[in-house]
């Protein structure tokens, strides 16, 4: 298993980090994620954008099993179940 991350300003890299410290898991930015099988497993972390987690997109042929979206107020974005249905 590994962690992909899309980062603008920092903080969701910051995150990845420190999910990768605590997991022993190794961390790539998702423009390396040629370094990263199409079968194993992936965690994704990204920020949020519109309603949409930015990066994600990049990684729909690969083996995510966990997302997470980062970087926004409630009052900003949609429901929790319109950015799933997305």
């Amino acid at each position: 298993m590994v962690i992909v991350y899309e980062s603008k300003t920092g903080f969701t890299k910051r995150y990845a980090d420190m999910l990768a410290s605590k997991t022993n898991l190794k961390v790539f930015p998702v423009k390396e994620r040629s370094k990263v099988g199409k079968d194993e497993e992936t965690i994704f972390l990204g920020w949020m954008k519109a309603g949409k987690i930015q990066g994600l997109n990049k990684l729909r042929n690969y083996n995510v099993k966990a997302v997470c979206g980062l970087g926004t107020g409630r009052t900003a974005e949609p429901s929790a179940a319109a950015v799933v249905a997305k």
